[in-house]
């Protein structure tokens, strides 16, 4: 009884580990806007739970000044789900102070009943968060 506990464990530890490791990687978004504007978005999901997030915003207009934001915190996936979790007292400070507490993702590819030759790059699209504007905004992984 034992050994097929440890057994059902193991292999739910490891159907984890590969659903979460499907996920890993830097996911992106560029908007450049017909006067030379830019906004970017970059999200890096780290092998080791970690996430790093950087928005980055350029406007064409007097007294406009580039800005860059960043957050970071760890995150964790259920299937297609994505969940951030940033602690105040360690991924908080001057530098990172985007809050991404409670906020999720969703994960999309290309299905696997889909035999077109069609590229289709992998997905996350943010639902949830607990930044206002960047919800709906949708990632592709480059």
């Amino acid at each position: 009884m034992k050994a097929l506990l440890l057994l059902f464990y193991l292999s739910a530890n490891l159907i984890e580990t590969q659903i979460q490791s499907e996920h890993i990687g830097i996911y992106q978004a560029i908007y450049n806007m017909n006067d030379g504007a830019q906004i970017k978005y970059t999200l890096t999901l780290n092998e080791n739970g970690t996430f790093n997030f950087h928005f980055y915003r350029k406007l064409i207009c007097e007294g406009c000044i580039e800005e860059n934001n960043y957050g970071r915190g760890t995150w964790f996936s259920d299937q297609k789900l994505i969940y951030f979790k940033t602690l105040i007292e360690n991924d908080l400070n001057e530098n990172y102070k985007l809050n991404f507490q409670n906020s999720k993702a969703r994960f999309d590819r290309k299905s696997s009943r889909n035999k077109s030759q069609e590229i289709v790059p992998d997905r996350l699209r943010f639902y949830e968060p607990e930044i206002f504007w960047v919800e709906g905004t949708e990632l592709t992984r480059i």
